[in-house]
């Protein structure tokens, strides 16, 4: 009870510094235009998902560097490393889901699939080249296809246009950190330019006995010409090569089972090329065409596991608008993905993909906004997969209140390694006859807003998967381990909320979520809340505040407890072309462990630690 009673008090004072901002006068306006939810540009109001918007500006002003700090905005995530801190393979939980049920598009293509999962480009993916994302959290298989279980995160390339600029960044600080970044954007000719650089390098803050040296450079570039008034034709290209270089001490482990096998200097490489050419434009006035070609490559190295990923998309989407009351997107999807395992479980498949989708929005009443969509999808290596959607969302008129539900299915596919996986030791044997995980969801939800400038948004959710995928071991040598369906049903349910909106004429800012977990996946916190103040002060400053609570969970087995950790960030505007910053990350040096898995060291998060720089634009 005591720890139950600490856990639900922190909860508490993370609700209490956003409601503290909340009231005043109703001056800054809430409109969002989201893509993601609907595959269609559209007020977030109108949409029958789930889904949160994150600006570009939203991550300078809050000074996020790490993709993963900056998904924990969204209400229904936690976004974490289970391993360690920057630099080590991340982990991303959707509504009690894990990691391999959620998939992640850059640009209009996705990245990650069943065999290449999100947690090696979360290892070190950054925020500098990246102009929004939107978190659309649910199941989303009829316009996403496979490991959309959970939901689906875009992330999006700045685009060029407009006068010339340059800008320039500099940061350091704590942990033997420094970082630096430099864009420069605008027309040259008929053609809009972006183009950005960054490094960073940590020590991290290393565990007792440990090292977590990590460095990264990274690029982003987009090119697009007008063609005319209604096409327009591009690229965009991005770039990452980071590399962790960590020593874990050797244990002895309790009931003689001798020394950690992991213990000892190891390095983590992570590099990925990513690049699109798109073609955008209008066939007809009512009758809009996007065609996009992809490409994306990974590669990961360690000391135990070795992956090389080469795909080639494309995706071709149609948006049709009969008249005003109704519209359909449509759409079809080829990818060719390369993927070898050289170390550990051996595999080297190339497998393809083909899907089509129809998903149609009706708006039958001013108020009424329903949605139904499906989509088939052929793979090689398993067979065919359909999949639904169905969404409505009403809004009362006087009240403002809209009232949201959907029900959708989806699948996490059987990847490469669990279908046809072996290992030289006789270890793993793969099983070419797994069906991939089949999963349902619904979520109902309700929104006020209060004012012009504040809302709040309740959605309870569940989901149900069959067949899951799951490798058990046998518990003595030869420790022989096959994947299979498991029977049963596993479910996670649940209760998301946020609060947001500005006062004082827009001087103030706050957003406010947290999740409840009544049933959820092994190890995946209960409880997840964050809060967010940002105020200004005068014309040339910005301060803010923040504070995040993770509750009690058990990744690996072991029972760790929740902990609290609060931020200050601010900057000060010199002149127009000079800005200082500077931020305080856990601020009341709070001791907490990201996990504690048997055979390995604890991992500890990061202490206290301040940083600062400059930013010069010219």
């Amino acid at each position: 009870m005591k720890g139950e009673s600490r856990e639900a008090l922190q909860v508490v004072a993370v609700v209490l510094l956003a409601s503290a901002a909340a009231g005043g006068h109703d001056a800054h306006e809430l409109s969002e235009t989201v893509v993601l939810a609907d595959r269609y540009a559209q007020p977030r109001s109108e949409s029958g998902a789930a889904s949160t918007l994150i600006e570009g500006q939203t991550l300078r002003d809050r000074q996020y560097h790490s993709l993963r700090d900056a998904l924990n905005e969204a209400p229904g995530v936690f976004s974490t490393s289970t391993a360690g801190q920057r630099g080590q393979t991340g982990s991303l939980f959707v509504r009690g889901l894990t990691t391999n049920r959620v998939q992640v598009r850059v640009d209009g293509v996705r990245i990650t699939d069943a065999s290449t999962v999100p947690g090696n480009f979360l290892s070190a993916a950054g925020t500098a080249t990246t102009n929004r994302i939107e978190v659309v959290r649910g199941n989303q298989g009829a316009l996403y296809g496979g490991e959309s279980v959970a939901g689906v995160i875009g992330i999006f390339t700045p685009r060029g246009g407009g006068r010339h600029s340059m800008l320039t960044r500099i940061e350091g600080g704590s942990f033997d950190t420094l970082r630096g970044d430099a864009e420069a954007r605008g027309m040259l000719g008929p053609v809009s330019y972006y183009v950005s650089g960054s490094h960073e390098q940590t020590a991290n803050d290393p565990f007792p006995g440990g090292r977590q040296d990590f460095e990264r450079a990274a690029a982003a570039a987009s090119f697009d010409i007008a063609v005319n008034r209604d096409w327009e034709v591009g690229v965009t290209l991005r770039s990452s090569d980071g590399r962790l270089d960590t020593f874990d001490p050797v244990r002895i482990e309790p009931g003689g089972l001798g020394p950690n096998p992991f213990g000892g200097p190891f390095a983590f490489d992570v590099d990925w090329d990513f690049g699109t050419i798109f073609v955008d434009g209008v066939v007809t006035p009512d009758w809009h065409a996007n065609l996009v070609i992809g490409f994306y490559r990974e590669d990961f190295d360690s000391a135990f596991q070795s992956d090389e990923t080469q795909r080639w998309s494309l995706e071709w989407e149609n948006h049709y608008e009969w008249n005003h009351r109704h519209t359909t997107v449509a759409g079809v999807s080829a990818e060719e993905t390369d993927f070898n395992r050289l170390a550990g479980t051996a595999v080297n498949r190339t497998e393809t993909l083909a899907a089509v989708y129809v998903h149609h929005l009706w708006r039958p009443a001013e108020h009424l906004n329903l949605s139904a969509g499906v989509r088939g999808e052929e793979y090689d290596s398993f067979g065919s997969v359909e999949t639904h959607r169905l969404a409505a969302v009403y809004e009362f008129e006087d009240s403002r209140t809209r009232l949201r539900a959907a029900y959708g299915t989806g699948f996490r596919s059987p990847n490469l390694v669990e279908l046809f996986g072996t290992t030289s030791g006789g270890d793993f044997v793969g099983n070419p006859a797994l069906r991939p995980e089949d999963s349902r969801g619904w979520e109902i939800g309700v929104a006020q807003p209060f004012g012009h400038s504040h809302e709040i948004e309740v959605t309870a959710f569940a989901n149900a998967i069959d067949d899951a995928i799951i490798t058990p071991f046998l518990p003595a040598a030869p420790f022989i381990g096959m994947p299979f369906n498991a029977p049963g049903t596993q479910r996670t349910r649940g209760v998301e909320w946020e609060a947001r909106g500005a006062t004082m004429d827009g001087l103030l800012e706050y957003r406010l979520s947290h999740t409840f977990l009544d049933r959820r996946l092994q190890g995946v916190p209960r409880h997840v809340a964050q809060g967010n103040v940002q105020a200004h002060p005068t014309h040339d400053s910005m301060v803010g505040a923040g504070v995040s609570y993770v509750g009690r969970r058990d990744y690996g087995g072991q029972d760790l407890d929740g902990y609290f950790v609060s931020r200050l960030y601010g900057e000060y505007h010199i002149n127009e072309n000079l800005t200082v910053h500077a931020r305080v990350e856990n601020l009341l040096d709070e001791d907490y462990e990201h996990a504690r898995f048997n055979f390995d060291a604890p991992r500890p998060g990061a202490g206290f630690g301040a940083f600062g720089g400059v930013t010069m634009r010219w």
